[in-house]
This record gives structure tokens, sequence and C-alpha cells, in this order.
């Protein structure tokens, strides 16, 4: 059966290629003129919104407004470290980048006493932050980012001279700045 099916198709397709012809110079001068047509057309409209719409506002040109606040061009982690300086100004060390993987700060040595870990971000999404310090880990804490934020202040209490791993884990790539201050 099936070879009578594709003698059937080959003989039809022998039959029909000789009466298949292609459209021609006259049938390519009409598709040319009716793009044309179409495309002065699109610009006539065009023309006439533009005319309408100076019309309709008196011929003056449109006020100017003042322009809308927006996200800050300036570098996400420098407006991370930026958020850190609005609310740790004591001495410390920064520690910033960009959190597109797990990223690993490790803060050495530490003294034992009570620290407050600041963390700010920027851009959307969050960081995830867990603190390891030996065997022991404090569960992870998750911070939201923005365009503007204020740091995060992490209370972190340390019962001896250790050190102290910080494991980031972000969503969306956020920019990070991060600094430890001892608070008593």
């Amino acid at each position: 059966m099936p070879d009578q099916i594709e003698e059937l198709f080959a003989r039809l397709r022998t039959e029909t290629i000789g009466q298949v012809r292609p459209p021609g110079a006259a049938a390519a001068r009409r598709t040319v003129r009716r793009r044309r047509a179409a495309a002065t057309a699109a610009v006539a409209t065009a023309v006439g919104v533009v005319a309408g719409a100076v019309l309709l506002s008196g011929g003056r040109a449109p006020e100017q407004t003042a322009p809308v606040a927006g996200p800050s061009t300036e570098d996400p982690v420098a407006r991370a470290e930026q958020s850190l300086a609005n609310v740790a100004d004591a001495p410390g060390e920064i520690h910033s980048g960009v959190v597109t993987s797990p990223t690993y700060v490790s803060l050495t040595p530490i003294e034992a006493g009570n620290y407050l870990l600041y963390l700010g971000c920027v851009g959307p999404g969050s960081v995830g932050i867990e603190i390891r310090s030996g065997r022991q880990s404090r569960p992870s804490e998750n911070v939201s980012c923005g365009e503007n934020p204020d740091a995060a202040r992490l209370p972190v209490a340390v019962t001896g001279r250790t050190s102290l791993l910080l494991v980031l884990n972000g969503t969306d790539n956020p920019a990070y700045a991060l600094k430890l201050v001892r608070s008593s």
C-alpha cells in the first residue's frame, strides 16, 4: 500500500510541475506599487499626526518639565559603600563587591565582644548572609536591596578570639558593602 501512495504522489508531482509558472514581471510591478502606496500612506499619516499636534498646541513648543529622578548611574558598589557611610561612621574595613554566586568574606582575627555587622546592598533582589565562626553557624538572614537603601544592622556576639566567615548569597546580582564594628 505505501508503495502505491508514493507512486501516486510521484505521478502528481510530475504532472503539476509543468503547470506551475512564476508570476512574471507584471505581478512583480503590482507588488512594488502596492508596497509603495502603503509606505506613502504611512508617511502621510505620521505627518498629519504631527501637524495636528502642533495645531492643537497653538503652535507653541511643549513646556519643559523637570527631569524625573531615576536610578542613579553611579557605580552600584560605590552606592552600597555610601549606604554604610550613612550609618557606620566608626572605623573599620569595608568589604564590597557584587554577589553573582556564593561569596565568602573572611574577617580575621576577631576579639571577644559584641559587634554590629552593617550590610548595605544596592540593586534588585536581596542578599542572604550566614555568619560562621569555627564549627558554629548562625542561621541565614535576608537583607532586601533597593536603589537607595539603608544598611541593615546585624548584632554579632563573639565569645573568644576567632575568625568569622560570612557567606553571601544574592538574587538578581546585587552590589553589597559590609563592615564589622565593635559595639561594646
